[in-house]
Order: C-alpha cells, then sequence, then structure tokens
C-alpha cells in the first residue's frame, strides 16, 4: 500500500497543475497557411539617374531656325531691338521738344551682315510717318551701333522694322 500515497500524490499534483493553469480556455489553434500574412512586396527602387546640379542662371534656349535653317529669324531680331528701345525712344523724344505734336511709325529699312552687324540703314520713307531729320538721325545712329546675333546659314538679312511713337 505503498504506492497509494505515491498515487496520491500524483493525482494532487494534477489537481495543483490544473488548478495553477486557471479555467478551462479553448486552446489556441496552431497557425495555419492561409492565416499567415506576409508583410507586403515594396517595388524594387528605380536606378536614379545623377542629375547635374542646377546653376545659377538657366542655360540659352537656342534660337528656332526658319525653315531655311537660320537662326537668326525676324522674331530674333524685333527682340533685339525690343530689348534696346529706350535709346530710340529717346531719339523721339528729342523730336518731340522740337515739334510737340510729333507721333506716329517711324519705319527703318536695314541690312544685317552675316556676322550681325548693320550694313546699311535708311528710313523707308513709304511707311513712315515720321520724317523728322532729329528724330531719323538718331534712330539711324542707334540702329548702326547695335550688333545682332550672327546668321547660321552665312547670309544677309533685310528687314523694315516700324516703331509706333503715340503719346
Amino acid at each position: 500500500m505503498k504506492a497509494l500515497p505515491h498515487l496520491a500524490r500524483l493525482v494532487s499534483l494534477g489537481l495543483l497543475l490544473s488548478l495553477a493553469c486557471g479555467p478551462d480556455k479553448p486552446p489556441v489553434s496552431p497557425i495555419t497557411e492561409a492565416e499567415v500574412v506576409e508583410p507586403p512586396s515594396l517595388p524594387e527602387p528605380a536606378p536614379t539617374e545623377t542629375a547635374a546640379a542646377p546653376s545659377a542662371e538657366p542655360a540659352p534656349a537656342a534660337p528656332a531656325a526658319d525653315s531655311n535653317g537660320e537662326t537668326r529669324t525676324s522674331e530674333v531680331i524685333a527682340q533685339v531691338i525690343r530689348d534696346n528701345r529706350q535709346p530710340f525712344r529717346d531719339c523721339y523724344e528729342k523730336g518731340k521738344k522740337k515739334i510737340p505734336e510729333l507721333e506716329g511709325t517711324l519705319t527703318l529699312h536695314f541690312v544685317l551682315n552675316p556676322k550681325g552687324e548693320v550694313k546699311t540703314a535708311e528710313l523707308n520713307r513709304e511707311r513712315s510717318d515720321i520724317v523728322e531729320p532729329v528724330v531719323v538721325d538718331c534712330a539711324l545712329g542707334v540702329l548702326k551701333a547695335m550688333k545682332f546675333p550672327r546668321s547660321s546659314r552665312g547670309m544677309e538679312s533685310e528687314v523694315n522694322y516700324p516703331f509706333d511713337f503715340k503719346r
């Protein structure tokens, strides 16, 4: 009967263990494959191109060529004159002091050589309202001192440029 106390100890040990684990809980089910959540796969990073650091000044845009491939177009010539319009305006103001009612159009006819220099310049009388020598001579002097872009085709350019002076 020595075995009986030993058996009693085992039973009491089992009871103790069952009480220590708490009340009956449903068993935890093992994770099945369907429940495994994989982290989303991240796309591979695209190769990056190394961009040049921006300069303080934007690169000058290449002038647009006309249908013949010439980059010294009428738009380019007009822009050079617009960028330098104040001296022409000063010529007009000088004439206005002499003739207060002076206003209208002053059209200059000129030829540019392939290097961008003014080869010839004159008043286009047919297209001009203003023919006052003080204004005309002054404007021709301003024009002759100007520098225009080179011709990309090595050609001369013939231009009629109207200045509209109205108050």
